[in-house]
């Protein structure tokens, strides 16, 4: 009996580790089938990557990249057609500034032409005029010299004239002098008069002093002495 439950209990752990030895390469082989399962599904997976796109897919790629390109182009031509509206005005407006400034020049030359020939033509209006002032001029400067000989003469004959009443007017005073002169020695010597005297040498010096005659002089220093003596004697 204990040997039969000895071969009874070495039967069932036997079997016992059989078992468990069992369940272990079925856990491992369950493992290894998931780990190949997954391992095929990974490569299921990759092997999906790696297919290529389907036609649809790639013209959808297609038409994508076609639109970025024309809205590339489109930008791009926009951005040039921008630059070249910028240039070809720039290159208008200089051109406009260099028409205009043409354009004032020669409105300028313009002007200055017609004012020279208008000058001209004015010239031309006036130089009769001015011919003619010209002639009126040398006659009337040849009449100034005339009436300037003539005043010339007038003045000489004048002086003359003058210098003639003076004169006359001189040898008029000098008369009346000697006149005085001697009235006063017929007062001194006949009738002893020596006031009627002295008033008639008195009177006849400022006839002599009216001539202004240098050549009087003499006389009136004379007649200053006489009538100095006169006023120093007594009268009666």
């Amino acid at each position: 009996m204990p040997v039969f439950s000895k071969r009874c209990n070495s039967g069932a752990i036997s079997n016992g580790n059989q078992r468990n030895l069992t369940m272990t390469d079925n856990k491992s082989r369950t493992k290894e089938s998931t780990t190949t399962k997954d391992s095929a599904a990974v490569k299921n997976s990759g092997a999906k990557k790696e297919h290529p796109p389907s036609a649809s897919a790639i013209d959808s790629d297609k038409s994508t990249a076609s639109d970025n390109e024309k809205k590339t182009r489109q930008s791009r031509s926009r951005s040039r057609a921008g630059r070249y509206f910028i240039v070809v005005m720039f290159i208008l407006l200089l051109m406009l500034l260099a028409a205009l400034a043409y354009w004032v020049e020669k409105q300028q030359q313009e002007q200055v032409s017609y004012n020279r020939y208008q000058i001209e033509q004015l010239r031309e209006e006036v130089k009769p005029e001015l011919e003619q002032l010209n002639i009126r001029t040398k006659e009337l400067q040849q009449r100034l010299t005339r009436q300037e000989k003539k005043q010339q003469a007038v003045n000489e004959a004048f002086n003359n004239l003058l210098k003639t009443r003076r004169h006359l007017r001189n040898d008029w005073l000098l008369a009346e002098a000697d006149y005085l002169l001697r009235l006063a020695s017929h007062r001194l010597l006949l009738a002893r008069d020596t006031g009627s005297a002295l008033a008639a040498i008195q009177t006849a010096d400022e006839r002599l002093r009216e001539t202004m005659d240098p050549g009087v002089t003499p006389v009136r220093t004379m007649l200053a002495r006489e009538i100095s003596q006169l006023k120093a004697v007594p009268e009666p």
